[in-house]
């Protein structure tokens, strides 16, 4: 698995003359997700401390 920080991606648009207006971070599982994880490295509780969505609202500066 690839191990990339959120700074990254942030510093990389920055770098290249990107304006960021907004992040937006989401951790949403259903209860079929939890469960279906449960016995997984991929539980609940690391899914609710790592955003499974990221986006980032910029614009190109002028």
């Amino acid at each position: 698995m690839q191990q990339i920080k959120l700074s990254t991606y942030i510093n990389t648009l920055i770098d290249n003359g990107f304006i960021i207006e907004k992040v937006i971070e989401e951790v949403r599982m259903s209860e079929a997700d939890v469960e279906k994880h449960q016995n997984r490295w991929y539980s609940d509780k690391k899914a609710k401390s790592i955003p499974t969505t990221l986006i980032i609202k910029c614009r190109k500066s002028n």
